[in-house]
């Protein structure tokens, strides 16, 4: 019989106590681990998935417009948007551009669409001041918190909206909001701040308010929103995501073996890069040149 494999956040500590060479009685224990693990989660990974810029992470939101002022999405890293776009049923969606705040002057007009948005703290400005319609944003999507398998719920069977679980961890209430993550690569949030009506744990079920998103199978997770006990990443940075784990806790305890982690870090750092980008191997990306009609450039 085939063995299944780890994707969680127990496998990910044993590949960074591995790789670390942390012995037990350390004074290290698994929940440090994990802070570290998501620290690295926050900052490193993303910015290196950004850099490659072959579009990991990036997820799209759908917002209906209430008022001219527009929040940016709340897990966008870096409260950065990858695009910004008006969607008119029938029409292909159409981009919008940024304005400077010292070039907002020139679009102080009423009309039924904007024409552009301005960012202002967290939030995006429409110009001019449409008050309904659809905008859509893509973000790069800030990965969950880690926490350990303990922390969630597997998932066991999936109904209308209800869902059968392995175990219920004590500390889930039904005035939470939680997410569903996919047990599978590539681990994307199938559900997120969803809402609950009643947590059975005798029955071993979740009630969720409204009907659950496609795409829910046996094998994925529920935890508490933001939280997640499968790395979201690609499978190939696991292993990337464990050695600069690894060496975090290495610098920040002084380990004798700190020059010898990171030496490994930069060839591990160096494989990923080449393994990830490019994405498409067979195909070339075009540039439209947007100062002359119809003019492109091909990038191999």
């Amino acid at each position: 019989m085939a063995l299944s494999v780890d994707y969680t956040t127990t496998a990910l500590v044993a590949a960074v106590k591995r790789r670390g060479f942390i012995p037990r009685g350390t004074g290290t224990s698994d929940a440090d681990i994990l802070q570290y693990a998501t620290d690295e989660l926050d900052s490193y990974i993303p910015s290196l998935l950004k850099s490659i810029r072959e579009e990991y992470l990036i997820a799209p939101l759908d917002i209906a417009v209430i008022s001219a002022t527009v929040p940016c999405p709340a897990r966008a890293v870096g409260t950065a948007l990858r695009t910004v776009e008006w969607l008119v049923s029938g029409f292909r969606p159409r981009q919008l551009g940024r304005i400077e705040p010292e070039r907002q002057q020139n679009y102080a007009l009423t009309g039924s669409e904007p024409l552009g948005y301005m960012l202002q703290g967290n939030n995006l400005i429409l110009m001019p001041a449409v008050t309904s319609g659809t905008l859509r944003l893509t973000y790069q999507q800030r990965p969950g918190q880690l926490v350990s398998t303990t922390a969630c719920a597997k998932v066991l069977n999936v109904s209308t909206n209800v869902l059968t679980v392995e175990a219920i961890p004590d500390d889930f209430e039904d005035s939470e909001l939680f997410d569903i993550v996919s047990g599978q690569p590539n681990f994307v949030a199938e559900g997120m701040d969803l809402s609950v009506d009643d947590i059975d744990p005798t029955g071993l079920t979740i009630t969720f308010t409204d009907a659950l998103p496609s795409g829910i199978l046996a094998g994925d997770y529920v935890s508490f929103a933001v939280e997640t006990c499968i790395p979201q990443l690609p499978f190939e940075l696991f292993g990337l995501l464990a050695q600069k784990t690894a060496h975090a806790i290495a610098s920040a305890t002084g380990s004798s073996r700190e020059g010898a982690i990171y030496k490994k870090l930069e060839s591990v750092e160096k494989e990923m890069k080449a393994l990830l980008s490019p994405r498409v191997d067979g195909s070339a990306r075009v540039i439209v040149n947007r100062l002359g009609a119809g003019a492109r450039q091909w990038v191999w």
